[in-house]
Order: structure tokens, then C-alpha cells, then sequence
């Protein structure tokens, strides 16, 4: 990505690039009550910023910007920090879900050498609401029961936005002409060969059909690059995987034939 930003923006002498990767914290907050937290140490922001926008404000005198965007696919907030660090920090605080409340997301980003301060305001304010730490796994888990793709896995720079299905992220008659706007164009124009596929499913024997309940005592789960079978022919590999919980099925992504993408079709995957 910086290659490709770095060769474009020659062609620009008024425009600079910096990288702030290596500065910049991130701490997701995330649950039917992040809003009431957020709006308890980072007024005015009252829990009311819609998806994928941005809204700058202060948390116990550290600017963030929070941004209406989760990795877990609810309604709640992304933190963001800079500074001179070797490495950027990445953490995921959840309060407690019941199953008839809206959820509320957010990322809250701040100068890294920053993100204690944030993280502790945050853990404070949370304490009422039953909030909780949660690790990589059940925040990989909840991306999947959300549909979220995974840069690397799900979608690379060979993968079109309309192959990974992301459709509603890209303007393709926008008046003003952006890179691979007329490709995306004419790939629309034509048939696509392959497809995302958002599979729900579990272990049934080998090799594991999406159909069958998952047993208990055989907990596989499609991890990525998995064979995906079609009436005894390799047709497709997947991308990513694993189990959800809330569905309680093990879950994973694909790419498949377009023929094959079809509600009602079975396919499996060999484990």
C-alpha cells in the first residue's frame, strides 16, 4: 500500500506521505452499552456516530479520533494514538451481550504512547456495564457471523472489491476518476469466474459437509486454504474460518463459481 501511495503521489509535488502506523494505537469498544461509556469520558459524543464516520474529540486530555466502525461487525467505537514506537498496540474491550439489544461499535485512535491513559478511562467507565477484556479469537469469530473480510485472507491486491463482495464501498460512476474504476467497470460488464462464498456449517465426518450439525466432541473448523468440493471435483479453496458462537456453527469463507454461489447449494470442505 505504501508503494502504490508513494508512486502516486510523485506525480504530486504539494502532497507528503507519512506512515504513522508505528505511532498510532487503536482500542475497539464494542456492545450493547459502549455507547453509554463512550459518552461518559468522550463527550459530546453521546454514543450517535453513525457507520464509518468520524468524530474527533478528547479522552482524559488525549485527542482521538473515534470512528463509527468495529472489527466485530456491531454498533461501537475504534480508539487511535501516536507517537515514536517500535510497534502499534491493538486492544478490544466488549461488554456483555443479551441477545435483545443493539450493539454499538466503535474505534478509538490516539497517539500510542497515549493508549494506557485511554484504555484505563475506558476499563473505569466500563466497570458498570460489565465490560471485559476479549482476545483475538472471539473477536475473529464475530467478524465471520458478520460477514467482515479479512485483508490477506479473504482479499488481496489480486482480489476486484466485486469479487469480495464490497459492491456498496465502491462509486463506480463517480465523477471524478480514481484508480481501477474503468477495470471495475468492465469486470461488471462480464461474467465474474469466482465468488465469495459466506458458508454456514459444521463437522459432519470427513470431508466436513455445511450442512450437518457440528458434534461436540470433533470441534473442526475450516482455518483457510481448505479444499471446497462440489460433486466430487475441487472447485474452489477457502479463505478464512471458524467457529461462531452465536450461530453455533462452524463458519467459513470461500471462493467458488459463480454457479456454485447460489442459496439451496451444498458443497464441502475437506478438513
Amino acid at each position: 500500500m505504501n508503494r502504490w501511495l508513494d508512486a502516486y503521489a510523485d506525480r504530486f509535488p504539494d502532497v507528503t506521505i507519512d506512515n504513522t502506523s508505528d505511532s498510532t494505537g487503536v482500542l475497539g469498544l464494542a456492545g450493547p452499552r459502549a455507547a453509554a461509556v463512550l459518552a461518559a469520558i468522550a463527550a459530546p459524543t453521546n454514543g450517535t456516530i453513525p457507520f464509518m464516520k468520524l468524530h474527533t474529540t478528547q479522552i482524559q486530555g488525549v485527542d482521538v479520533r473515534v470512528l463509527g466502525l468495529s472489527f466485530t461487525g456491531e454498533a461501537g467505537y475504534v480508539v487511535e494514538f501516536y507517537h515514536h514506537h517500535q510497534c502499534a498496540a491493538r486492544g478490544i474491550a466488549r461488554s456483555r451481550r443479551p441477545s435483545h439489544v443493539d450493539m454499538s461499535r466503535y474505534e478509538v485512535h490516539c497517539p500510542l504512547e497515549h493508549i494506557q491513559t485511554v484504555y484505563d478511562a475506558v476499563w473505569r467507565a466500563g466497570q458498570a456495564h460489565g465490560i471485559e477484556n476479549v482476545g483475538t479469537f472471539a473477536v475473529n469469530a464475530m467478524r465471520l457471523e458478520k460477514g467482515f473480510r479479512v485483508w490477506g485472507a479473504d482479499m488481496n491486491k489480486d482480489t476486484t472489491p466485486l469479487q469480495a463482495g464490497l459492491h456498496r464501498f465502491v462509486q463506480l460512476d463517480k465523477a471524478t476518476p480514481f484508480v481501477g474504476q474503468k477495470a471495475l467497470q468492465q469486470v461488471l460488464q462480464s461474467p465474474c469466474r469466482s465468488t465469495p462464498l459466506f458458508m454456514f456449517g459444521a463437522v459432519g465426518g470427513a470431508p466436513w459437509k455445511l450442512e450437518n450439525p457440528r458434534p461436540p466432541p470433533h470441534p473442526l473448523d475450516a482455518w483457510g486454504n481448505e479444499a471446497v468440493w462440489h460433486n466430487g471435483k475441487v472447485v474452489g479453496n477457502t479463505t478464512s474460518g471458524g467457529f461462531g458462537h452465536i450461530v453455533n456453527k462452524s463458519i467459513a469463507f470461500a471462493y467458488v463459481p459463480t454457479s456454485l454461489a447460489v442459496d439451496g447449494n451444498h458443497v464441502q470442505v475437506e478438513l
